[in-house]
């Protein structure tokens, strides 16, 4: 019996693993986890060579929100998940990311698609974003994680309720941001061990949660637009 997902193509690659387990929480499988060491990926510099991994994994999550509307909207806030087994932190030989190419990513990335971000975000975060880039041009600029979370938040949105054929082209308009978010929360960990850095990520989590009635907002006012979102028009070449 074929399913939803039988024609979505990112499952049968990145985006296996947060279909799994996002299924597995809404379909109210008991969840836990165990621990098994670390697990070591060769390494990737998110600028050269995490893109299509990015757009298949963010997209997989994107197309589980609006799957899973009639869960996501009922939760408030979230609690510790069971750990089995000696939890304890591994360091590993440190990942070199070069921080300038994400950078330079990030000015192509905003000449290209800064009127695609102006007619997709909320007048204010778009306008706080904005004097952002303005006020600390070139290798300065810092995202901060609660304006992240306010962008993820408003592309979730516009995902779910933007003409099909241009998913594929909206999750690439988002990449720009994520190599800036990338670069931010290096400079922020740079100097901490693992177990700190992994705290930080944590509180970021936090953050996401505490604005989680933004995120609410954006996607009613989204679902109760009269058309579906359309973007390809607003893309500089």
């Amino acid at each position: 019996r074929k399913t939803y997902w039988d024609n979505y193509p990112y499952i049968c690659k990145f985006g296996v693993d947060i279909w799994m387990t996002t299924t597995a929480i809404n379909e109210g499988f008991r969840v836990c986890q165990t621990v098994l060491g670390a697990k070591i990926h060769d390494d990737k510099d998110p600028g050269r060579q995490l893109s299509d991994m990015y757009i298949q994994v963010v997209g997989t999550m994107f197309e589980l929100m609006g799957y899973y509307e009639f869960r996501w909207k009922r939760i408030i806030t979230s609690v510790p998940g069971t750990i089995f087994g000696d939890y304890r932190f591994f360091e590993i030989e440190k990942i070199d990311v070069d921080i300038k190419k994400l950078l330079d990513q990030f000015s192509k990335g905003y000449k290209k698609y800064k009127k695609v971000w102006k007619s997709i975000f909320s007048k204010n975060t778009f306008q706080e974003f904005n004097r952002l880039v303005r006020k600390h041009p070139g290798d300065i600029i810092h995202l901060s994680v609660e304006l992240w979370a306010k962008i993820v938040y408003e592309y979730a949105s516009v995902y779910n309720f933007i003409v099909e054929n241009e998913k594929g082209i909206l999750l690439r308009s988002m990449l720009p941001l994520y190599f800036l978010r990338t670069a931010s929360f290096i400079r922020e960990a740079e100097h901490l061990n693992y177990e700190i850095a992994d705290a930080i990520v944590e509180g970021d989590a936090g953050v996401f949660e505490r604005l989680k009635t933004y995120f609410r907002n954006r996607w009613s006012y989204y679902k109760n637009k009269k058309e579906l979102v359309s973007i390809k028009d607003k893309i500089i070449e």
